[in-house]
């Protein structure tokens, strides 16, 4: 009964005007409606879930680095690992020289849904293209629903390509088919050489 009651109270909200939807691109895409601070509170909220989520669902070995968007405040980096496993560090502050490196390459949301797109090292490829998918809820705030993993390759781009010396993310040339969710198509066998990156399996 309790929790009927909230979400009536807090559709009336919505419809009422007092929460503003949410519109987020980071990146900055041009776009001046829409919130492109890697900094702000929403946005660092959504990153956090993300990461943890990826994070949790990969068999990444070892230390992990994680390169945040372009603008993303030292502070701002070291208190979205703080809530993240011991192995987890920014980028240039792990305690050894060899890790496994996480970047983040885009934020968006839209209303109550959200997706942080990820490069993250893959099983069968160097390393991957990922979305997360997420939602908003009232009792939960933001919540990781899936993993979606994109069926290109990233090892066929020049790594140095990837991103630009400002540390802004550079969209690489290559072909791009549908998305498949996690756990899809294990059944595919693989094929040695560049075909294989299309039987490729999270």
């Amino acid at each position: 009964m309790t929790r009927s009651f909230m979400l009536l109270l807090a559709a009336t909200l919505l419809l009422a005007g007092c929460n503003n939807p949410t519109y987020i691109n980071v990146p900055n895409d041009g776009n001046d409606l829409a919130i492109n601070d890697p900094n702000q509170l929403t946005v660092i909220k959504i990153e956090k879930r993300a990461l943890a989520y990826l994070i949790e669902r990969s068999a990444i070995p070892g230390d992990i680095g994680v390169r945040f968007p372009e603008g993303t405040s030292e502070r701002t980096a070291l208190s979205v690992v703080a809530e993240l496993p011991d192995n987890v560090f920014v980028e240039g502050m792990t305690p050894g020289g060899e890790y496994q490196l996480i970047e983040v390459r885009e934020i968006s949301a839209r209303g109550g849904l959200g997706r942080v797109d990820m490069i993250r090292p893959g099983d069968l490829r160097e390393r991957e293209f990922v979305e997360v998918h997420l939602r908003w809820d009232f009792f939960d705030g933001w919540v990781a629903e899936r993993l979606q993993v994109r069926n290109f390759g990233v090892d066929r781009v020049d790594p140095s390509r990837l991103t630009a010396p400002s540390g802004k993310p550079i969209e690489p040339q290559y072909e791009e088919v549908e998305p498949r969710e996690e756990g899809e198509g294990l059944e595919e066998p693989v094929v040695e050489g560049f075909d294989a990156l299309d039987t490729a399996q999270d």
